[in-house]
């Protein structure tokens, strides 16, 4: 993770202190006190959210624990110089940072509860996804380690390392975009989604909820019937279906690639149109749920038709939640007009403009202040 996220901060230090650092004066201030405080009280939150984690055997906290142990000092140290560097940069230096210190100080006749609002959806947002991502990062590791050490040969084995080193790829860009919301750079969170259902059909997909919501509804690959199972005798077919799944998953890689380190759910940290979002809004989406099909095949069942209708169904409904989380960001990422501009192009030159055409609902949702109609 570090290798991926220092070369990109160190070109960032360089190019922007080349010009800044000799007329910056650097001081703390009654602001910037304020701002130590809040800082303070996060550390406090974060310490007391590890304390519970450790003692409820949270194995999904383990990895991040292991690191803050080790980080912390550290971390608390140069939070001083760099609130107070971000501070001296400041247009507007009575941030939510600013904001919550007054809180926690009690001068309430100065805070902005807009500013308190958007610190507390921030680092809800930091501190939900966080601990997931360094899990899921953790066993991107081991899946790589497991298809090195793996004394199998064959075609099989090489999908294997391609999809293990594909999948570690991609938790490496998460991970570090959830940690570099540094404003020193511009990356911090412009603003988090203010849509409750937004927040409700992105958090279903993520540990603990999804846990539960698969065990009980959309348990759609509990037959263990898997694409390899189902093509198994045929090499040819095997081969072809392999390669579809990892173009797949390379597309994948290549939606989150163009973020670099300003991926995070919930949230808009800057409009990106590179890569495979030149041909679709949400090409992660999309080529993440075909994957699924694609690995899962369960519109085959040796159990018969029913089982096979019935894992189809559940995909299907994981399918419309995607739906659900991309419609809503479009709803929010609305609030600039960039993401109104790239939107309008996709939908007339996008590769799959087609379905919008046919299907008005699967057009970009727009919130209804916007200048352009709603499809809904």
């Amino acid at each position: 993770m570090l290798v991926y996220a220092l070369p990109q901060i160190g070109y960032e230090a360089v190019r922007r202190g080349s010009t800044i650092l000799p007329s910056l004066n650097i001081a703390i201030d009654r602001v910037v006190f304020r701002k130590l405080i809040a800082v303070s009280g996060l550390a406090a939150v974060v310490a007391i959210g590890l304390y519970f984690a450790q003692n409820l055997g949270l194995a999904r906290w383990a990895p991040i624990t292991r690191f803050l142990e080790m980080a912390w000092p550290v971390l608390l140290i140069l939070a001083v110089p760099y609130m107070c560097t971000v501070h001296a940069l400041q247009q507007n230096q009575k941030d939510e940072f600013f904001h919550m210190g007054s809180l926690l100080v009690g001068d309430l006749s100065i805070v902005d509860w807009s500013q308190i609002k958007h610190f507390v959806l921030s680092w809800t947002i930091k501190l939900f996804f966080i601990p997931i991502m360094f899990w899921e990062l953790n066993m991107a590791i081991q899946a790589v380690d497991t298809a090195l050490r793996s004394n199998t040969v064959g075609q099989l084995h090489a999908y294997q390392m391609l999809v293990a080193v594909i999948y570690f790829w991609d938790l490496c860009i998460a991970a570090t975009g959830y940690f570099a919301t540094l404003r020193l750079f511009g990356w911090q969170i412009r603003s988090c989604s203010p849509y409750p259902i937004a927040w409700l059909v992105t958090l279903i997909c993520y540990y603990p909820f999804y846990g539960f919501l698969y065990r009980a509804f959309l348990n759609y690959d509990d037959d263990g019937y898997y694409w390899t199972t189902w093509l198994d005798g045929s090499p040819i077919l095997l081969a072809i279906w392999g390669t579809a799944i990892l173009a797949l998953k390379f597309t994948w890689i290549w939606s989150n690639a163009p973020f670099g380190l300003l991926f995070s759910n919930l949230t808009n940290r800057g409009i990106v149109t590179d890569g495979a979002f030149r041909f679709s809004k949400h090409p992660s989406y999309i080529s993440k749920n075909m994957f699924w099909w694609l690995i899962a095949v369960p519109f085959v069942s040796p159990a018969g038709i029913s089982f096979a209708v019935e894992n189809s169904l559940q995909l299907a409904a994981i399918g419309l939640i995607y739906f659900f989380r991309a419609k809503y960001e479009e709803l929010h990422l609305s609030e600039e007009p960039r993401y109104v501009q790239y939107a309008d192009w996709i939908e007339e030159n996008g590769i799959f403009r087609w379905v919008g055409r046919l299907i008005p609902i699967m057009r970009c949702w727009r919130p209804p202040e916007s200048d352009s109609p709603s499809p809904k």
